[in-house]
């Protein structure tokens, strides 16, 4: 697992010191004291040395303490703090940054100085964001903004607005962070220091942001533009960020090799500028990269070395992440009960910082490192524990809008442009020149706006229009909104809207129940090492022509639709039990009999399915509705996983009573087979050695 947008974190750590401009009481020593311009000098000078060298900027605030007293002028005092705070944020000692923090709050209420009050809630905001906290976070940025904003003095509100906007950014707020971005970059023109360096850390954040709406080709090239204006200002700090966004965008177009170049060029960085916490990023990256290589051994060292680094700067999400990859790197080596214990343990911390999307992804790590030792009933356990998870993210209105998001602009990298609605306007190519940076990047935020509610009406379209020519388009987007852009399948939308239908019509299909309709659910095995192997767009391919074979294999009032990621569900009407599991057996030989060609390669791809029937074993669909059947076929694919992949299990009847094993059967589908509570039939795919139909 890698720290992908991490650093935007630590991009704001730099917009820290360059406004930092703030301090408090603080009790006077021997030192004689020395004239208020020679303190400001004094400060601005150790400013200098906190872009690069922050234990050494504290070692100098410390030495230069006892100059400053209860009576020297506001200004000096909130200075002093404000770099004190931004160097124990950026060196790790946050406990210590949080208590500044609040003896700066304190200082602004007791000598009623609004500055100092937005300064500190901003810098507790970007504190609570090295933490991981980031709702928390914003809820203090907003305040600190709201006091800000009220001061004449903008670097307070510069400060502040980026870091609500990289809050939101992570959370996957995309418009918000846009707009929030976009009136920090109007307070920084306003402001007019630091040019090259500020130019620097806007264009990196409009790197990160195409990075996170899934286009690392453009922001590799803002990357490079970061760049060239980072060394301009000879900010190795600066640079060492951007090695490691850079990796990030290499990393996102499987360019591993490339990728590990950059974080070792931020590793060294890291070590000269005695940055901790970037050695950690750094370091974590690596981690991950030699886990792909299959390299456990250097990947433990790697990875215990990321932990170290990682405790150090005391940043929770890094001590999670490097956790979880030191845990998989020693489970690759053999250690199975050190290193499940040491994700279990980095799941229990993402728990606490309520990042659920993140959890559901570090279970299937889990449940995999259980699988390949051998350990099936806790893989199982552990992808019961993530499907259930993975249900309750879905029912999320947000979560769903952001994926939905996420895969538009997956389509939008391979075709490089999205229609919608016949618009004539064509998403163009946004060009930053230095300098008309404002300008370019209000182009970006109308682009962004453009496509979100274009989105945004593909999902939630409510209004009917009356006009004919808006009939025409909505007929069209009808037809956009129920099918993948990758694809061109149906996807799950078009089957809820089915599936709505059938309840409609529960009289006629309760007296044809000889006649049972079929749910298959389908997931290509292994797919997560195909995408770190040839890249993501040779998983695209793999995806395209899964869902040419699979189409060409069902009859033509046979439903195939992407269900989503690498799944597939296949809904087969009027059929029987036994002629399911033939169409069952032809779907795993249609997939794994042939290799898959990429170019010059070809690849062998297979896949695991759980089948079921519909209505089920003779019930009647009040009790056992599709939802239910769809889980009960999602833990029997998982079955096929945890036995080897390349296999499918068919859930054929109820051998009791429905009622007394609905509790069970819904939780734990091996037990109730041990139990013999249920039949089940277990379709060996083709490259297995035994590629008949056997009971299980």
């Amino acid at each position: 697992m890698n720290t992908y947008l991490v650093h935007f974190l630590r991009d704001i750590t730099l917009l820290t010191l360059l406004l930092s401009s703030t301090f408090v009481s603080l009790p006077s020593f021997a030192t004689p004291p020395l004239d208020t311009s020679s303190i400001d000098t004094e400060l601005e000078s150790i400013r200098a040395v906190n872009y690069e060298d922050s234990p050494r900027a504290i070692e100098l605030l410390t030495e230069l303490e006892g100059s400053i007293t209860n009576s020297s002028p506001l200004s000096i005092r909130r200075k002093f703090l404000s770099i004190l705070i931004s160097a124990q944020n950026e060196s790790g000692a946050l406990n210590k940054a949080w208590e500044n923090a609040q003896k700066l709050e304190d200082m602004g209420v007791e000598e009623s100085d609004v500055a100092s009050q937005a300064e500190a809630l901003a810098s507790k905001g970007s504190i609570l964001m090295s933490r991981g906290q980031m709702n928390e976070s914003i809820g203090l940025l907003h305040q600190a903004i709201g006091l800000a904003e009220s001061i004449p003095d903008h670097k307070i509100a510069l400060f502040a607005y980026n870091n609500l906007a990289s809050a939101e950014n992570l959370i996957g707020e995309f418009e918000q962070s846009l707009s929030h971005f976009l009136k920090a970059v109007q307070l920084s023109e306003q402001i007019g220091e630091n040019q090259d360096r500020n130019k620097a850390v806007l264009l990196n954040n409009i790197s990160l942001l195409y990075m996170s709406l899934k286009d690392p080709q453009k922001g590799l090239e803002y990357n490079q533009r970061a760049f060239i204006e980072a060394r301009k200002s000879g900010s190795q700090n600066m640079l060492a960020t951007l090695y490691i966004n850079k990796g990030y965008a290499y990393d996102d177009q499987g360019l591993a090799e490339e990728a590990y170049s950059a974080y070792k060029e931020a590793l060294a960085l890291g070590k000269a500028t005695h940055s901790i916490r970037t050695e950690a990023v750094a370091l974590i990256n690596i981690t991950d990269y030699f886990l792909r290589q299959e390299d456990f051994s250097t990947a433990t060292d790697y990875g215990e070395r990321a932990l170290a680094a990682s405790l150090s700067s005391a940043d929770e999400s890094n001590i999670a992440t490097a956790n979880i990859n030191l845990g998989l790197a020693l489970a690759g080596r053999g250690n199975v009960k050190e290193g499940a214990a040491k994700v279990v343990a980095a799941i229990e911390l993402l728990k606490e910082f309520d990042s659920q999307l993140d959890v559901e992804l570090t279970l299937g790590d889990l449940a995999q490192l259980y699988e390949n030792a051998g350990m099936y009933k806790e893989s199982m356990e552990t992808l019961i524990e993530k499907m259930a998870l993975s249900e309750s993210l879905y029912k999320s209105e947000r979560e769903k809008a952001v994926r939905t998001l996420q895969e538009k602009f997956n389509a939008t990298e391979r075709q490089k442009k999205i229609e919608t609605l016949e618009r004539e306007n064509t998403i163009k190519t946004i060009k930053i020149e230095n300098d008309e940076l404002q300008q370019q990047i209000t182009v970006l935020a109308a682009t962004l706006v453009v496509f979100a509610a274009t989105l945004l009406f593909l999902l939630y379209r409510k209004v009917r229009k009356t006009n004919l020519e808006l009939e025409s388009a909505n007929s069209k987007l009808e037809i956009q909104s129920i099918s993948d852009p990758l694809t061109g399948l149906l996807n799950r939308r078009s089957f809820l809207k089915l599936m709505e239908s059938r309840t409609i019509n529960e009289g006629r299909r309760a007296s044809e129940p000889d006649k049972p309709n079929a749910l298959i659910l389908i997931d290509v095995d292994n797919f997560k090492r195909i995408n770190d192997t040839y890249g993501h767009s040779a998983g695209d391919a793999v995806l395209v022509e899964i869902s040419r074979r699979l189409t060409n294999l069902m009859r033509d009032s046979d439903m195939i639709l992407r269900w989503g990621g690498e799944e597939f569900l296949a809904y087969v009407k009027e059929i029987t039990l036994e002629d399911m599991k033939h169409v069952v057996k032809k779907i795993l030989n249609s997939i794994g009999s042939e290799p898959i060609a990429l170019g010059d390669k070809s690849i062998s791809v297979t896949v695991s399915a759980g089948a079921i029937s519909l209505p089920f074993s003779g019930l009647s669909e009040n009790d056992f509705d599709w939802e239910r059947a769809i889980k009960i076929a999602d833990m029997a694919l998982y079955l096929g996983k945890v036995h080897g992949r390349n296999r499918a299990y068919c859930v054929d009847k109820l051998l009791v009573p429905y009622d007394t094993v609905a509790s069970k059967l819904e939780e734990d589908l091996a037990d109730a087979m041990e139990k013999e509570l249920i039949e089940v039939e277990s379709i060996a795919g083709p490259t297995s050695r035994n590629n008949d139909v056997k009971k299980g």
